[in-house]
């Protein structure tokens, strides 16, 4: 199978800030309240350009891109979930941030995902 790559990750990009958007306002939030934001560990360069795009059309950046690239490489669909585990395991997240799960599947599926972290930290060894 042969992809144009490029030109998946530009309409990807393009047209995610209008999904997020909507999740946004379906949970009374702006970008800005957002504490963590995990996008799809596809590439360093990718999250890199994806968080500056969304910084210019939100005007204001969540509290912190996840990127774990290094450690995991892209490890396709269980991407969010090994951040996530790695995250509750270092005691980085505290009760009552904001995360944000943002999903590509082949650049052509956007999806996004906001909860609140709560008493799961708890089992992770957190007790505040």
């Amino acid at each position: 199978m042969n992809t144009r790559m490029k030109e998946i990750h530009d309409v990807s990009i393009e047209n995610a800030p209008m999904v997020i958007e909507n999740a946004l306002k379906k949970a009374g939030l702006t970008m800005g309240q957002i504490d963590h934001l995990i996008p799809h560990q596809t590439a360093k360069h990718s999250i890199q350009l994806g968080a500056i795009s969304f910084e210019k059309y939100f005007r204001e950046k969540p509290g912190n891109v996840v990127m774990n690239l290094e450690e995991t490489g892209n490890t396709a669909s269980t991407t969010h979930f090994t951040a996530l585990y790695k995250y509750l395991c270092d005691n980085r997240f505290r009760k009552g941030e904001k995360i944000m799960l943002l999903s590509f599947a082949s650049g052509l599926v956007i999806g996004v995902i906001i909860f609140t972290i709560n008493d799961l930290i708890d089992s992770y060894g957190r007790t505040d």
